[in-house]
């Protein structure tokens, strides 16, 4: 009796060494589709997540938008996650995208940049415009309903991020402030009855999903959660549709943008369709770092600004040394 199980193992290792090769053929990625197709073009789009959004998925919402992209020039959007440092690596190696989506703190190629046209607000270097923004978020603070922004402050900050600036630019100022990652920040104000948290839209849709009341305001007029996208001229055909596609990135309206809780530049009025986002109303950041601040920068900038023994006139000054 003890063989019949020996028997079925060996036949269903049997059908897999059989099946295997033409499933293998069958899971043929996109490009290689596209190779058999006739596609004019792939666009090879980077996604680097480096900044909180409000919910889902960036790269998704890129391969959702590029449809119809793709449908009216003939194209192939390929869309992949990269971090900060895979991409750099890559690029080290001679390996580059056709379109690069990220934050301030990348090191970016710059030889290989294509200038952009920006309706509204991009990226300069040299005075040429190489990035273009297609959403961008805030910080926000944010208190238990009825606290009035008193008490306890926690600030959440990653490793790129720069709400500290936000802080000294604003009205707010707190006798005990700490200084945490997004997630202990968060958790630090659920627990405490006296919590007031410096975060951003991600933030709003956290309590909102727990039910939790509070009070929410604009922090101030600078944002660094920001979406910048950069065409690179790779020396091939791609160029000008890839301008094409990071330009009209530029103009995604907010009705989309809701699907991932981001700001757009084309939003009016009271059109956020997220009711999270409703303190975002009509805002767009007048202050921001450039998209082309290196990491070290950032680094030593987040190091400066949270020095207990720096005046608060001497990070005022540094502030508007660096922010545009």
């Amino acid at each position: 009796m003890k063989k019949l199980p020996i028997v079925l193992l060996g036949l269903v290792c049997l059908a897999v060494f059989i099946t295997f090769p033409f499933c293998v053929k069958a899971l043929d990625s996109r490009e290689e589709t596209a190779k058999k197709s006739t596609y004019s073009a792939i666009i090879d789009v980077w996604q680097l997540d480096m900044v909180e959004g409000g919910k889902g998925s960036r790269k998704s919402f890129l391969e959702s938008y590029s449809k119809s992209f793709e449908k009216e020039n003939n194209v192939l959007v390929n869309v992949s996650i990269q971090t900060k440092f895979s991409a750099e690596e890559k690029m080290k190696n001679g390996i580059f995208p056709d379109v690069l989506s990220y934050s301030p703190g990348v090191d970016l190629p710059f030889e290989r940049l294509s200038v952009l046209n920006c309706e509204s607000f991009g990226a300069s270097y040299n005075n040429k415009n190489y990035a273009v923004c297609w959403g961008y978020g805030g910080y926000v603070i944010i208190s238990k309903k009825g606290n009035n922004f008193k008490g306890n402050l926690y600030v959440s900050q990653n490793g790129y991020t720069q709400p500290l600036i936000s802080y000294y630019l604003s009205e707010y100022r707190f006798e005990n402030m700490k200084i945490c990652t997004p997630i202990d920040a968060y958790t630090n104000f659920l627990a405490d009855k006296n919590g007031v948290l410096i975060g951003t839209q991600r933030d709003l849709f956290r309590l909102s999903k727990r039910g939790i009341e509070i009070d929410a305001k604009i922090l101030s007029s600078f944002s660094d959660i920001i979406l910048y996208a950069s065409c690179l001229d790779n020396g091939n055909q791609k160029k000008d549709i890839s301008k094409k596609f990071v330009e009209s990135l530029s103009k995604v309206s907010q009705k989309d943008l809701d699907s991932i809780g981001m700001i757009s530049l084309n939003q009016k009025g009271l059109e956020i369709g997220n009711s999270e986002l409703s303190v975002f109303n009509g805002y767009c950041p007048s202050l921001r770092l450039s998209a082309f601040t290196k990491d070290d920068d950032l680094s030593e900038l987040q190091t400066f600004l949270s020095d207990l023994e720096k005046s608060e006139e001497e990070k005022l000054n540094r502030i508007k040394n660096i922010v545009q």
